[in-house]
């Protein structure tokens, strides 16, 4: 989604970003949050953490922030909508 905007609007409207690394089981996570959009709260972190789906699992994020609980989602080997 994020990229579909960058594209739209092009890339000169982010004028910085930082980079977040997040530990999960399955491996580290480099997430990229362009400046304005906030990053992912502790309490979404630690919810991927805990993520408990099994591989044949599909998994609805119906949130619009930083996608981390789609992402982590798919590193387990889920379907995600």
């Amino acid at each position: 989604m994020l990229r579909a905007a960058l594209h739209r609007y092009g890339h000169s409207s982010v004028k910085g970003k930082r980079l977040i690394n997040v530990d999960l089981p399955t491996g580290q996570l480099e997430l990229e949050i362009p400046e304005g959009v906030h990053p992912p709260p502790e309490s979404s972190i630690d919810l991927a953490r805990l993520l408990d789906v099994k591989p044949g699992e599909s998994v609805l994020d119906l949130g619009c922030g930083s996608g981390i609980l789609s992402i982590a989602a798919v590193k387990l080997g889920q379907g995600v909508w």
